[in-house]
């Protein structure tokens, strides 16, 4: 939470709106809401978990007259007038990915992802989207280990493979794939970009596209070096402050975002745009490691 905020306290800049922080942990969202509306608020932002979006959600009346983004989208998302819902989903990423892998020409595709709630997501969401490119369904594996991967592929007609893993496993993947001979095209989520990830890793990993937040484009900005700083170089808490940078964005670029079809922010996490629902959908950088190195592909 406090990584969002320090990410959208330096997007508003100098700006002279005023900003009121309510601490959802401490105080009852349905309270926090009420007091936000005796105090003439006329934005939400937040809030952050789950249950409470779930509570807006079942309570719509109590939000009526107000803007809303909401930090995260649940199972249970359904339209609201002037509520929108925005998180770091996994969707994104594997919707990205279809689209990515169609425009590479690939037609038969394998997705391995962990067995569990992560993989699931991921798997649905890509299927749903090679539906609409290819009309076909795609190869869904679940895995409990990585190393299954390898053997998976075996005696498989898959020209591209979509892995979401951690790098370890993808480690464990790629070496797989390497010694088989199989000449597969590989790409990866950003759960296997870590800031752990060293030059042999890299060297191990070459060939393989994977996608991640634009912020990371440009690893030399100053704003890229403060933060990294700021979190050790986490990636995850990297990618929490670009959210709450771009929280800022969509906030302020609320009704064109709700009004005019097509609309999209450039945002540090991503194309931005309203998808059904007021589900910001983020469409994803992909990079991809070359020679030990990692190059920035769109």
């Amino acid at each position: 939470g406090t990584t969002i905020q320090s990410g959208f306290n330096d997007a508003k800049g100098d700006s002279t709106i005023p900003v009121q922080v309510f601490d959802s942990s401490t105080t009852p969202i349905n309270d926090i809401i009420a007091q936000a509306k005796a105090s003439g608020i006329k934005a939400l932002v937040g809030p952050l978990l789950k249950q409470n979006v779930d509570a807006i959600i079942a309570n719509p009346s109590a939000v009526q007259g107000m803007d809303v983004l909401t930090l995260n989208a649940t199972a249970n998302t359904q339209a609201i007038n002037q509520v929108c819902y925005y998180g770091l989903s996994p969707e994104d990423e594997a919707e990205s990915a279809a689209n990515k892998m169609w425009k590479d020409g690939i037609r038969d595709p394998m997705v391995a992802v962990p067995q569990g709630d992560l993989g699931q997501r991921t798997a649905t969401a890509f299927n749903i989207r090679w539906q609409q490119l290819a009309g076909t369904d795609a190869n869904i594996k679940y895995y409990h280990q990585a190393g299954d991967v390898g053997v998976a592929l075996q005696g498989q007609n898959v020209q591209g493979l979509y892995i979401v893993a951690k790098s370890e496993e993808l480690a464990d993947v790629k070496s797989v794939i390497d010694n088989s001979g199989n000449n597969v095209k590989l790409y990866a989520s950003s759960r296997s970009n870590s800031s752990n990830n060293g030059p042999e890793y890299r060297l191990l990993m070459n060939g393989l596209q994977f996608s991640d937040i634009p912020f990371f484009k440009d690893t030399d900005s100053a704003q890229y070096q403060k933060i990294s700083t700021n979190t050790n170089s986490d990636y995850s808490l990297m990618r929490l402050y670009a959210m709450g940078a771009d929280a800022w964005l969509l906030i302020n670029h609320f009704n064109e975002l709700r009004q005019v079809p097509g609309y999209q922010i450039d945002g540090l996490t991503g194309k931005l745009s309203a998808g059904p629902n007021c589900n910001i959908e983020r469409d994803m950088t992909w990079f991809q490691y070359q020679n030990g190195g990692i190059q920035v592909l769109n």
